[in-house]
């Protein structure tokens, strides 16, 4: 009998080896390029936060810069109306000086001076800084009390800055409701701190409330 011997063919294994070493390849590839893909990504957040950063510290300064140069024309301001004030409080008393034939003072007194019941503050600065003329313990001076407020605060023994500055907020809630509804809508929180203020002389601080 005649026997068959069968010859090894490599072909089968050279195809599958190829195969996988081309898919080995492909997955390092996506790998590889997942990797600098993150890389660059993170890179580019990085940067883009460096930026924001950057434009927001910017923003920042310039509304610091703003607010600075508002506050210094607030004052200006003040100071400006004040002197009117005081310039059109001379001519006024010229004017009535002259209708009754009176010689001129050489110094006119302003009626601040007059009124000012407390030498340790001073009222000149503050009537400068905020543009009124100040008459110690006028109520009125607080930002949110008008003339009817004022009325009914001096009906319930509070009648000057000391008084106020030593009453209750809650209280002065309570003064306004029983009061009616409008004056409900009025926050007197910040009035007793104002009043303090006033009462110290501590103009800087009473603008920085009021600004509030």
């Amino acid at each position: 009998m005649r026997s068959t011997v069968r010859r090894y063919d490599p072909m089968p294994y050279t195809l599958s080896a190829g195969l996988l070493w081309y898919s080995l390849a492909l997955v390092l590839g996506v790998v590889l390029g997942w990797l600098l893909r993150s890389a660059s990504a993170a890179r580019q957040i990085s940067r883009a936060r460096r930026q924001e950063r950057s434009v927001v510290h910017d923003e920042m300064e310039s509304l610091r810069s703003q607010a600075a140069s508002g506050q210094e024309l607030r004052l200006e301001r003040n100071r400006l109306r004040h002197d009117l004030d005081v310039l059109r409080g001379q001519l006024d008393d010229r004017g009535v000086s002259q209708e009754f034939g009176e010689s001129e003072p050489s110094v006119v007194e302003q009626p601040d001076q007059l009124d000012r019941d407390d030498p340790r503050i001073d009222l000149d600065e503050g009537s400068r800084l905020l543009g009124r003329r100040l008459r110690t313990d006028d109520l009125q001076v607080v930002s949110g009390i008008g003339p009817v407020i004022e009325g009914l605060l001096n009906g319930v023994g509070i009648v000057e800055w000391g008084d106020l500055a030593a009453s209750d907020a809650t209280h002065l809630v309570s003064i306004l409701a029983d009061a009616g509804s409008r004056f409900a809508r009025h926050d007197p929180s910040s009035w007793p701190a104002q009043a303090a203020c006033l009462v110290a002389g501590d103009w800087s601080g009473f603008l920085a409330l009021v600004d509030d």
